[in-house]
């Protein structure tokens, strides 16, 4: 069983797609607001006190090299490919974005979304996402919560937080276990 020791592992890749591209130039250090962030197009996103910033690098090149997280035309299978050249956040657009973690999907289209509502039920995520979207505070509706089919101290529907009538269109990002 050697082949599963981190050394003879590192050939492998959790997404075995072909990867397009020269990797992408993305900056990391610690902000003003104490959290140690990735920045990549001039978007910077924060992370948990508790990373290392090669591992916030590792991570964030991963969401962008590997998954394909934004649709950047990386590795189009991924599971966390989210968008495609047909199917994108519009301008004008609510973005409803259940299971955020450090919020990076969302903060890509932030600019363009008229509200975010930013589900994350691991409270450990909520002060780095309020560094995060720092200049979109007035729009965005964060929610330490993880969303159910019922209502508690830590779960919430989301008829209890989206307005039931809307003429606005919305975008719905779903990254959730079960």
């Amino acid at each position: 069983l050697s082949w599963l020791l981190p050394e003879a592992y590192k050939p492998f890749t959790m997404f075995p797609y072909r990867f397009r591209g020269p990797p992408l130039d993305v900056r990391t250090g610690v902000g003003d607001c104490r959290f140690p962030y990735a920045e990549y197009a001039g978007i910077r996103v924060y992370f948990t006190s508790d990373m290392a910033l090669n591992d916030v690098e590792t991570v964030f090149r991963g969401y962008l090299e590997d998954e394909g997280l934004t649709g950047l035309g990386r590795r189009t299978r991924s599971p966390h490919c989210y968008v495609t050249d047909r199917h994108r956040p519009e301008s004008g657009e609510v973005i409803v974005d259940i299971g955020c973690s450090e919020g990076f999907f969302s903060r890509f289209y932030a600019q363009e979304a008229k509200r975010i509502y930013l589900f994350e039920g691991d409270c450990k995520w909520i002060n780095p996402l309020k560094c995060t979207f720092s200049e979109f505070l007035g729009k965005t509706i964060f929610t330490p919560k993880f969303v159910c089919a019922k209502s508690s101290d830590s779960e919430i529907r989301l008829q209890d937080v989206l307005p039931s009538r809307s003429e606005d269109d919305y975008f719905l990002k779903l990254d959730v276990e079960g």
